[in-house]
């Protein structure tokens, strides 16, 4: 029983090692990306943005990732890349675009439970706000409208839906998804 109850803890100190990992690596991935794509969004240089005729959004190309601006969560002290493309390995490095646009308010964006990611996103309150920049410099405002916790199975319920902006993450566990709600100020 203790040779057991030792690789349980030793188990659980790897699993919680590798997470902080990849949250670290995350973190750091974001941060250099962010940055970037902010210095190219200040130097309004036509020439880096690219338009994709079917969903509307401009993006810009950076190390061959395609990114559509910048998400900023004051509260939280995040300002975060968006990816234009969703796939689990572009999750694990930044937040994705999951379907809509900005010009058909109904953008929705997904990321992990990262810390530096969307891991806190369920301490945000109604009126908080939350700030999206485009690759052209295009600013746009939200506040929080709503909070919820979702089963993994609404996916339709998080994509359709009559608000502007929605930002979404597993809970801790992954048992459920944390939705958040954002109206255009």
């Amino acid at each position: 029983m203790i040779l057991v109850g030792a690789l349980a803890v030793i188990a659980g100190a790897a699993l919680w090692l590798y997470n902080d990992y990849e949250d670290s690596a995350a973190a750091s991935y974001s941060l250099e990306k962010a940055q970037d794509l902010f210095e190219m969004i200040i130097a309004d240089n036509p020439a880096e943005v690219s338009k994709d005729a079917a969903s509307g959004f401009s993006y810009m190309t950076l190390d061959g990732e395609e990114y559509l601006g910048i998400i900023s969560i004051p509260k939280l002290t995040l300002n975060l890349p968006v990816n234009r493309q969703w796939s689990y390995p572009l999750l694990k490095k930044t937040p994705c675009c999951f379907s809509g646009s900005i010009e058909t308010d109904d953008f929705v964006i997904a990321a992990h439970n990262f810390r530096t990611h969307f891991g806190k996103i369920h301490t945000l309150k109604d009126g908080d706000s939350v700030v999206f920049t485009d690759v052209e410099g295009n600013r746009y405002n939200y506040y929080v409208a709503a909070v919820e916790t979702v089963n993994p199975s609404d996916t339709y319920d998080v994509i359709h839906s009559s608000y502007d902006l929605t930002l979404f993450t597993c809970t801790y566990g992954g048992k459920t998804r944390v939705v958040i709600r954002c109206m255009l100020e």
